[in-house]
């Protein structure tokens, strides 16, 4: 509200009461009727009216309100859409990428709603609304300055929430004021972007960590990144994107970065508000050689019984395995097997080598498997 008063734009009881109902909106009753992925507007609008049917827009169902009528509402969003799209990446979860989700739950925020024309005047204000913001966005004067940000809080509330903490602090000596917070640590793209059925634009593989930060909320930020686990290590590469998912050539300013540790910090007025961070993770070098013996005894054991099943099925062969063959091929195996299930290892590093390690406990279990039907063939001889 202070941004729009200062970008003289006015906004009705309705239209700040309706805003409220779409910053506060839950996604999860929208999220249970459809599965991974909506493709289509119209089946969004097919959605819709099933949504409204369920949780009804004080008293009216979607079935009563039918369907065109729901579709030109969604069509009156589209400029909005637009908008958002510019600003965020575009989600049907979003309610300022898709205002009408917050219909149902609008009367608990004192709108005005009794039949479908308020619903109609409604979504054309709101669009109004946005349509004027957006005329007079830019960075020139203050006016301008302030509607370009209001858009871009208005794209942002969408996908976050604005967590406000009351602090009591001195005003004759200095302080610092600490936040922390606890998070998952999700290897590979956002998983709205690994769901997406397009390809990923900045990101790389999945050994790398992705982690939305809030950049520019103080005249400076600094951010350090620590890995604790001794079998993993940061690649000295770091990448910032949008949370568009735009690569960002120009942040950070002032870098520093070693295997365990990466630092960063920046004070230009123009940076972002969020960024996302693609940091790279690899295996520590005692960990990559420790894998490596477990890939050559491995290697060396399945090569040794490949040659014995070679000769077995050689024409006029009558080749067998003495004990000292078996010695050969199952003593590797056997240190392989060893290392593999007694290596002291961390969560994190394994699911960085999981794919390795699940070929390696394959190639095992079928290496036992074949030195059982071998002998079973009668094709081991202990004398």
């Amino acid at each position: 509200m202070a941004l729009a008063d200062q970008a003289e734009i006015a906004v009705s009881s309705d239209i700040e009461s309706f805003l409220k109902a779409i910053f506060s909106f839950t996604t999860a009753a929208w999220q249970d009727l459809y599965g991974k992925s909506i493709r289509s507007q119209k089946e969004r609008q097919k959605l819709l009216v099933k949504y409204f049917n369920q949780y009804p827009i004080n008293g009216l169902t979607g079935n009563s309100l039918g369907p065109a009528l729901i579709q030109s509402w969604d069509n009156a969003m589209e400029p909005v859409r637009r908008m958002v799209a510019g600003r965020m990446e575009p989600s049907v979860d979003s309610p300022t990428f898709n205002p009408l989700l917050a219909l149902p739950g609008a009367s608990q925020f004192n709108v005005t709603i009794s039949n479908e024309n308020d619903v109609t005047q409604l979504v054309n204000a709101l669009r109004d609304f946005l349509v004027d913001v957006y005329n007079r966005h830019g960075v020139t004067t203050l006016k301008e300055k302030a509607a370009r940000k209001l858009l871009i809080l208005y794209a942002s509330y969408g996908d976050h929430w604005d967590a406000v903490a009351r602090c009591t602090v001195p005003l004759d000596e200095p302080f610092m004021i600490k936040t922390a917070e606890k998070r998952g640590l999700h290897l590979g793209p956002p998983r709205e972007v690994a769901s997406s059925h397009r390809k990923p634009r900045g990101w790389r593989t999945a050994k790398s960590s992705s982690q939305l930060i809030v950049w520019g909320d103080a005249q400076s930020n600094h951010v350090s990144i620590h890995v604790t686990d001794t079998n993993v290590e940061l690649v000295g590469d770091l990448r910032a994107l949008t949370e568009r998912h735009e690569v960002v050539n120009d942040v950070p300013r002032y870098y520093e970065s070693t295997p365990e540790f990466m630092a960063f910090q920046d004070a230009d007025r123009g940076r972002f508000f969020r960024l996302w961070l693609d940091l790279p993770l690899k295996t520590s070098l005692p960990a990559t050689i420790s894998r490596w013996v477990i890939f050559i005894l491995t290697s060396t054991a399945v090569l040794a019984f490949t040659i014995f099943v070679l000769h077995w099925f050689n024409v006029g062969s009558q080749k067998t395995m003495s004990g000292t063959d078996v010695a050969v091929v199952l003593v590797p195996s056997a240190i392989a097997a060893s290392l593999l299930l007694v290596r002291e290892t961390s969560t994190l590093s394994s699911e960085l080598t999981k794919r390795w390690y699940i070929a390696i406990g394959i190639s095992l279990v079928l290496l036992w498997l074949g030195i059982l039907v071998a002998y079973g063939a009668e094709r081991i001889t202990w004398g």
